[in-house]
């Protein structure tokens, strides 16, 4: 039996009800119950939240489906700091640090192309340099919200 069918029945919900609250034939659903196909994380968040408005409550993503293996007994610093590098990484990647950096508009956008490369060094500085003096922090506290969450998951 798949997690899905087993919270759907403790939880007296019908797959009908539940197809439509999340917005999903209720063939893939059925498909879900009976565990011959994945879902895709879209339909899992869609299936959680239609499950959290049929019961008025809050239902966490793994109540419904198992999302492989167990979570790590210990959250350790090397977590925290793998979570800032990679937030940083694709902070910068989907130029979100830049468009946070023009809007505080400490600097004009020059018109001439050398003084364009000397601002974007200036910008690449001080991202760097927030991100070595917030980088602890941000792992630390990655480590102690991850570990929090994580003991209250495995106390259910």
């Amino acid at each position: 039996m798949t997690r899905l069918e087993a919270f759907r029945i403790a939880n007296g919900l019908k797959s009908m009800h539940l197809a439509e609250e999340s917005g999903v034939s209720r063939a893939y659903v059925a498909r879900l119950r009976l565990g011959t196909i994945d879902p895709t994380r879209a339909k899992m968040l869609a299936i959680r939240d239609g499950c959290s408005r049929l019961l008025g409550r809050r239902v966490y993503l793994g109540e419904v489906f198992d999302l492989g293996g167990d979570p790590v007994t210990v959250v350790t610093p090397a977590h925290g700091d793998i979570f800032a590098r990679v937030w940083f990484e694709q902070s910068l990647a989907t130029m979100a640090m830049d468009e946070a950096f023009e809007d505080t508009k400490l600097m004009a956008w020059p018109d001439d192309p050398d003084a364009q490369a000397e601002f974007q060094n200036i910008e690449d500085e001080i991202h760097e340099r927030v991100f070595d003096a917030a980088r602890q922090t941000i792992a630390d506290a990655f480590t102690r919200v991850a570990a929090d969450v994580l003991a209250r998951e495995r106390s259910r």
